[in-house]
């Protein structure tokens, strides 16, 4: 079994951030394709990862079929400024 990501990379146009891992807790904002998010944790099952953002720091949950998992390079991917 592969240790969990640490980032990930949202490849959908939005992807909802929840504040909760559920699809019926409050929406909490989106993601936009592109932007990196550093996975915090996963819940068992794997379908859904607590994140916080790497542009604006917002903190919630997202369901992972929107994301691509990455171990290494995303911390530099979409950095401020750039």
């Amino acid at each position: 079994m592969s240790p969990a990501p640490r980032f990930g990379i949202v490849t959908i146009a939005a992807l909802d951030l929840r504040a909760a891992p559920d699809h019926r807790s409050e929406l909490e904002s989106q993601l936009l394709m592109g932007e990196t998010v550093r996975c915090l944790r996963v819940r068992t099952g794997g379908d859904w990862w607590e994140v916080e953002s790497r542009a604006d720091r917002d903190r919630g949950w997202l369901r992972t079929w929107g994301i691509r998992p990455a171990w290494r390079g995303a911390s530099a991917w979409g950095a401020e400024g750039s």
